[in-house]
């Protein structure tokens, strides 16, 4: 029952694979198993993607009766299923960063006999892996700024003979020119092999300036 429970748990707790998605179903457990399987890790985030049909919808989160969004203090982590509470809901460890914080009385609730809020299941963040936060009014001091799009592309010589790096180009370029992208919004692309190229695609340039970054251990932004 409590495997079975445990399972049921965390695929509520987690996000679906339509929105968050690794390239490996397994982590190795250790550095060395890491260094034999030789397996890059990747991440597919699309935290926007449309929902499958049978998806229940996105969860929305209103956080206004409380006063603000409830995250972490140090490392601004939102509350979320796997944060750790103590004194019986009156303060929570980040799962993160794992500093122990107050729970502000307008968001405290008893714990059950599992240590555990009795009032989660009727909480999305603390029973949901992927939430749709209302945004309060200290989220809007300034005007919504333009989306911002950053193609990070593979130039290595293996995307090339693979193709990859073509199929890649020709769907930015086709979504670009199908109109299907906000007016106000702005771009930058970044590519990278054995070193990251950035782009400098300011209007005033006759053409666009690349400038190269090979030391991989103390990145900087060039531009």
């Amino acid at each position: 029952h409590d495997i079975t429970s445990l399972l049921k748990d965390s695929e509520m707790f987690n996000s679906p694979e339509h929105f968050l998605r690794s390239t490996c179903g397994r982590l190795p457990n250790s550095v060395s198993t890491k260094q034999k399987c030789n397996i890059p890790l990747g991440i597919i985030l699309q935290p926007l993607a449309p929902l499958p049909a049978d998806i229940e919808p996105v969860r929305e989160c209103n956080h206004g009766a409380v006063g603000s969004i409830v995250r972490c203090a140090k490392c601004k982590t939102y509350i979320n299923p796997f944060v750790q509470w103590e004194a019986n809901g009156r303060r929570w460890n980040c799962n993160l960063c794992g500093a122990s914080q107050a729970t502000t009385d307008a968001y405290f609730y008893n714990l059950d006999e599992t240590g555990k809020r009795a009032d989660r299941f009727q909480r999305p963040e603390l029973c949901k892996g992927v939430v749709e936060y209302i945004a309060p009014g200290e989220y809007m001091v300034r005007p919504p700024q333009p989306p911002v799009f950053m193609f990070v592309i593979d130039v290595s010589y293996t995307a090339v003979v693979t193709g990859m790096l073509d199929a890649v180009v020709a769907s930015i370029k086709e979504t670009i020119q199908s109109g299907q992208m906000p007016g106000r919004m702005q771009m930058g692309v970044i590519t990278f092999d054995t070193s990251v190229h950035f782009y400098n695609l300011n209007s005033n340039l006759s053409q666009p300036q690349m400038l190269v970054v090979s030391d991989l251990e103390d990145l900087f932004l060039p531009l």
